[in-house]
Formats: structure tokens, C-alpha cells, sequence
């Protein structure tokens, strides 16, 4: 009780200190939390009220988005289905957009505040929280947060043009639980038959997606088979095509890694078609034995299409790769609830591993047991179950730990406050290095830069500013807070990167860090006077310097008197 009790009181002087005596701190770049299958903005609730209240980074802001707008799942097409404007529905006012997050429907808000903090964000597809939507006995728009996962790319898109306008942030985090990960995946990989990128918020530009960082818990990257199978066959050959639970959605239609059997395709192991690829035709219904509700899985109102897979093998598809410069963190569940559904929520035994709704080894992407994309992707563990993982803050804010790689570094803007985290890294390295890097809005001119870091503990003990080529030119220990860094940058520096290093502990991330960047362009006004400014020749002056200097000091001198006649004197 006493360790709770400090805690608590722990939490609430880090509220009141962050918010006067550390400046107001916001993230290097707004998190953007994406949920899964059957879930809502209500799936990060518990990790974004930590973010929210222990890190005082204001308010969480939801974005409501229907994906089944026609109120029809037999079929899907992407311009009926997507909507995220106000509408009117059979006389109904349906009302989506921006809005506060609250539990209780009655207590939303629209419109994000301008006046808070801007750092936590939610899209939010369950049309049971959908105001307008919400009905007693049957909601308009049943399934919207069980569309298909072509949708969800679509709706990222939308979602984080609506975050970068409202924050002016350079880029986003996206964090996405189970399907919600998949969703990522969609938005960041998926190209046209052009090759040209078909989500991204600026698709002809080399790193339009806008994303900074990837956190996926609990994701089926290589599928789940949890669920029923509407494709597998009963005795007689009869198929099951029956209401099981919304197994014929379109989303499990799309999770799924194999089919029981491709109705209308002769194919001994049919695999999972939007993971891995096919022709959409092959799961279809037949007259006598429906199976999915629809199976036109890119929502262009043909059900007959070619789709190419995110997946090949236990990797991307590199035909249709992740970008490489976005740092990725899989995070992977075993409660010993291998992917029996009912396993995602209760305690079961003697299931192999996973954590109740997909296997342990489906949760990542690999190659020969290493983390792909290679060198900028790593595995974190936990073992919660499926239903609990949005939950799991402490294995988030492990997996959110700020890059340590130049190439990766976030950017920060000057004469902000960010707040960073000094974390336990998962290759057993004893430091955690955070890189961020800072644009030199005027590199011909040389600078005064001052670097101030606070914290409540001592989690950080060094700080090292390096160039483009990794050179360190300015270093220190650093033994107490608040502490101030000073260093100059030469005519050359356009770019300078700022290595913030730590000694990780267990619960480090309790304790954030801020860091507040100042420059300061050195000025040197040149002035002087003179004995005589008269006189016949030969002439002796004496000259006298009178110049001043601004966050530097005036080390040399040259004088040219026009005759020939030069010094290096201060008084000449």
C-alpha cells in the first residue's frame, strides 16, 4: 500500500511540475492509436489516459469514420462505403468527424481543442459509437469496424491528413492493435498497378506516407484462422454459410491465412488471398452455399480481380514493400491461448502458443528468425491476452523508445519542448541513445545553440551533438537538473543531431525527460574610432575598437587602411 500510495503521489507532483516547471512538453510527433476487429477508441483507452494524465500530454482527440456508409455488406465499393463528413442517413443526422474521447456517448464534443496540447489520437470505426448510428435494437452501418482492410488503408489516409493540418506536425506514430496493424500495413504498402503509392497522404514524394515510427500488438501479420470458416465444408459437402458470429465479415474474410477450401477454384492449400494473393473470385459463394458477404476484397465493385498480398512468406512482399525509412516495433503475445477466440479474453490451457486470437509466430514479420525489415524492425514480448493488449501501456511506451539510428532520428523543431524516454532496450544494451535531429534554418550563418534538459530523476547522463557524417564536436556529462548544454555550429552545418544517452532501469519510463533547443545566431557589430580624422600628410592615426558582440566573443582583428598598410592589433 505504501509503494501505491508514493506512487500516486509520485503521479500527481509529475502532473504539476511537467505542466509549469518543465515548460509545456509534447511528443516529437503525434501518436496516432488504430484499433482492431470489433473495436473502437475505446481499445487504447487505458494507454492513452497514462499518456493523457502521466505525461501530461493533453487531451485525447477521436476521429469517427464509418466504412460501410451504404448500409449494404454484399457489397463494396470504396467511394460509397468511406465516409468521414456529416451526412444524413434515412432522416438521420450522422454525425462523424472530429470529436473529444469520452466513455459515455452523451459527453462527446465536436472539434478537437486548438487551445491543448495535441499529442494522442484515436480513429474510431465502431458504429456503436457513431452518434446518429446508435440504435436500440439494429444500428445503421452494421460491421463498419469489420470492413474490409483495403478500407482501413483508405481511412489512414483521411485520418492522418486530418492530424498533420490540425498539429502541423511533420509526421505521425501509428500505433494499431490486432487488425489495426494490418491496417498500417495496408496504408504504407499498397501501390496501384503503376507502382505509384496508393494511400499515402503525398504519394509522389520519396517519404509521403508522413510516419515516423510503426508499433503493432497483437497483429496478425501472417494471419489468424481464429473464427469460424464460412468456406469449410459439413458433411455432404455442404458448406457452413450461416450467421457464426459475423464470421462472413470482411475483415475475417481478410485475416485469414487459409480458407477450407476455394469454392470456385481448384487449389489443393488455398491461402489467405489478401495476406498472400490470388484471385478474389476463388472464395465466392455459389448459388446453393454462400460463404463471405462479399468478396471483392479492393472495394472497386468487381469480384473477380487479381490482388496482390502484403505478404510473401514470412516477410513482405517485396513487390510491394514497407518503407525502409519508418522504424518498426512487433510487439508479440503468448498467454497460452494459441488463436481459439474464446482464449482472447478467459484463461485456457494446453493451447499452443499465442495470445487467444493469433499465434505466436503470426504476430511478426521475419526472416530466418530475424525481425524484418532487417536492422530497422525488432520484437518486443508480453503476455496479456488478445482483449487485454491495448492495455498494456508499459510494453508500448517500451516499444515507442526513440530511434537511435541518424537516419531514423525524429526531428524537433526549435524553441520546442519534447519529451523523451530513456528505455530498457530489447538487445540488452546497459544505454539507451535517443537521436533527434535539428534543422539549421540558416547554415551560412554561424550559431550559439543551447540545449536544456530536465527530469525528475537522473535518467539522463550524457549528451553528445554530432554532424551529418557522425562526428561528435560538442559533448557532456551530465550530473544534476535542469541542466544546459552550449555549443556552436560553423557556416557548413545544415543538420545537426542531438544524442541524448541514458542508463535504463527497470520502470526508467516513468520518469520522461524534456528537452528545449534555443539558437542563437552569433552577431558581431563592427565599430571603431580614430584620433585624428585630419591632417596633412605624413599623417599618424591611432585607432581605437569599439566593436561588439553578441553571444560570442571578438578573438581576432584585421585591419586594411587602403594605403597598403594592414594589422592584426585590436587598437592599431
Amino acid at each position: 500500500m505504501k509503494k501505491l500510495f508514493n506512487y500516486l503521489i509520485y503521479s500527481i507532483c509529475f502532473v504539476i511540475l511537467s505542466a509549469t516547471t518543465i515548460f509545456s512538453a509534447k511528443l516529437p510527433y503525434p501518436i496516432i492509436f488504430v484499433h482492431g476487429l470489433a473495436g473502437s477508441d475505446e481499445t487504447f483507452q487505458r494507454t492513452m489516459d497514462y499518456f493523457s494524465f502521466h505525461y501530461a500530454l493533453g487531451p485525447i482527440n477521436v476521429f469517427d469514420m464509418i466504412l460501410n456508409a451504404d448500409n449494404d455488406k454484399s457489397k463494396s465499393i470504396m467511394d460509397e462505403d468511406v465516409k468521414w463528413e456529416d451526412f444524413i442517413f434515412r432522416d438521420t443526422f450522422i454525425n462523424l468527424g472530429r470529436r473529444s474521447f469520452a466513455e459515455n456517448m452523451d459527453d462527446f464534443s465536436d472539434g478537437w481543442d486548438a487551445g491543448a496540447p495535441s499529442n494522442i489520437f484515436a480513429i474510431n470505426f465502431k458504429e456503436e459509437r457513431i452518434r446518429g448510428a446508435k440504435h436500440l435494437f439494429n444500428d445503421y452501418f452494421d460491421q463498419s469496424n469489420q470492413a474490409g482492410i483495403f478500407k482501413q488503408g483508405k481511412a489512414l489516409n483521411v485520418m492522418i491528413n486530418e492530424v498533420l493540418d490540425f498539429t502541423n506536425a511533420e509526421k505521425v506514430i501509428l500505433v494499431g492493435h490486432s487488425m489495426g496493424g494490418l491496417a498500417i500495413r495496408e496504408y504504407l504498402q499498397r501501390t496501384d498497378e503503376n507502382g505509384k503509392h496508393q494511400w499515402w497522404v503525398s504519394p509522389d514524394s520519396q517519404n509521403g506516407h508522413k510516419v515516423a515510427r510503426v508499433v503493432t500488438i497483437g497483429t496478425p501479420h501472417l494471419g489468424s484462422n481464429s473464427w469460424v470458416d464460412p468456406t469449410k465444408k459439413r458433411r455432404h459437402s455442404v458448406r457452413s454459410g450461416v450467421a457464426d458470429f459475423n464470421g462472413t465479415s470482411e475483415s475475417l474474410r481478410d485475416l485469414k491465412y487459409t480458407y477450407d477450401s476455394y469454392p470456385n477454384c481448384n487449389t489443393l492449400n488455398p491461402v489467405g488471398i489478401y495476406l498472400f494473393g490470388g484471385n478474389e473470385h476463388c472464395i465466392a459463394g455459389t448459388e446453393n452455399n454462400s460463404a463471405f458477404k462479399n468478396v471483392d476484397i479492393n472495394c472497386n465493385g468487381s469480384e473477380t480481380d487479381d490482388i496482390i498480398g502484403l505478404n510473401l512468406g514470412t516477410t513482405f512482399n517485396p513487390d510491394m514493400p514497407l518503407p525502409l525509412d519508418i522504424y518498426y516495433t512487433w510487439i508479440i503475445s503468448d498467454s497460452r491461448g494459441g488463436e481459439k477466440w474464446y482464449c482472447a479474453q478467459f484463461n485456457c490451457n494446453n493451447e499452443p502458443a499465442g495470445d487467444g486470437a493469433v499465434l505466436y509466430d503470426r504476430q511478426w514479420l521475419y526472416e530466418n528468425d530475424i525481425s524484418s525489415p532487417a536492422g530497422i524492425s525488432y520484437i518486443l514480448y508480453t503476455n496479456e491476452k488478445h482483449l487485454d493488449e491495448g492495455s498494456d501501456y508499459p510494453t508500448i511506451i517500451q516499444a515507442l523508445d526513440e530511434p537511435d539510428d541518424q537516419h531514423l532520428a525524429y526531428t524537433i523543431e526549435l524553441d520546442q519542448t519534447i519529451s523523451g524516454i530513456i528505455n530498457i532496450q530489447p538487445d540488452g544494451k546497459s544505454v539507451d541513445s535517443d537521436i533527434f535531429k535539428i534543422h539549421n534554418p540558416t547554415p551560412a550563418c554561424p550559431s550559439m545553440y543551447r540545449v536544456s534538459i530536465f527530469c525528475l530523476r537522473n535518467v539522463v547522463q550524457e549528451i553528445s551533438v554530432l554532424d551529418s557524417l557522425s562526428q561528435v564536436f560538442s559533448s557532456s556529462s551530465i550530473y544534476e537538473f535542469p541542466y544546459d548544454h552550449t555549443f556552436y555550429t560553423s557556416s557548413s552545418m545544415s543538420e545537426i543531431y542531438i544524442n541524448i544517452k541514458g542508463k535504463p532501469f527497470e520502470n526508467s519510463w516513468v520518469y520522461p525527460y524534456t528537452v528545449h533547443i534555443s539558437r542563437y545566431p552569433l552577431k558581431i557589430y563592427a565599430d571603431f574610432s580614430a584620433d585624428k580624422t585630419s591632417g596633412s600628410s605624413p599623417l599618424t592615426v591611432n585607432f581605437s575598437d569599439q566593436s561588439t558582440a553578441k553571444y560570442t566573443t571578438i578573438s581576432s582583428w584585421h585591419w586594411d587602411f587602403g594605403d597598403g598598410a594592414t594589422s592584426n592589433e585590436q587598437h592599431p
